[in-house]
């Protein structure tokens, strides 16, 4: 979700404040999701020595992303073409938009996993890791914005879609087992 609310005044320390009647009034919201299904294959090693154990899980999958994007806002709910001034953007009415798209796309994906385990009691481990994930082909709501004014239409969803997507952390545990 990417969210963008303007709203402009001549002063903002009058009250009221004096509103500029320009396009600062204007809001608009882009969503993208992304629905990815696919089979997946993996693979997991570990090795245990005296108290430490260490192991590495990975995962790949080759998924079909069904993507929804949508829009919508209002751009200049203020204007008044009537009474133009310096400030405002003449012959322009307040103007409404509703967009939305459908894309289809291959969304290959694959995980890492590395973690590292010490047993502190017979029943009692703590642990450290890292995670790794990386998914291409992936709708993010910022990059498809099409910032459009024309007699045509306004704003509307561009085609780029196919963004990459990494994300990665380390991650602690503590293991309690009975």
């Amino acid at each position: 979700r990417f969210t963008v609310q303007g709203i402009e005044y001549i002063d903002d320390e009058a009250d009221p404040p004096e509103n500029a009647n320009g396009l600062g009034d204007s809001v608009w919201q882009n969503d993208a999701d992304n629905h990815i299904v696919g089979g997946q294959v993996g693979f997991r090693w570990s090795r245990k020595s005296s108290r430490w154990t260490c192991s590495t899980e990975g995962r790949a999958f080759a998924g079909y992303n069904s993507q929804n994007v949508k829009q919508f806002g209002t751009l200049g709910s203020n204007l008044d073409p009537a009474n133009a001034g310096v400030l405002e953007v003449r012959n322009m009415e307040p103007t409404s938009f509703n967009h939305s798209r459908r894309f289809h796309e291959f969304s290959p994906a694959a995980e890492l996993r590395v973690d590292m385990m010490y047993q502190l009691t017979r029943s009692v481990s703590l642990g450290v890791g890292w995670t790794g994930i990386w998914i291409d082909n992936v709708a993010r709501a910022p990059g498809l914005i099409d910032y459009v004014l024309g007699q045509e239409s306004v704003m509307g969803i561009g085609n780029d879609n196919d963004e990459l997507a990494w994300a990665h952390g380390f991650n602690f545990s503590v293991e309690l087992n009975r």
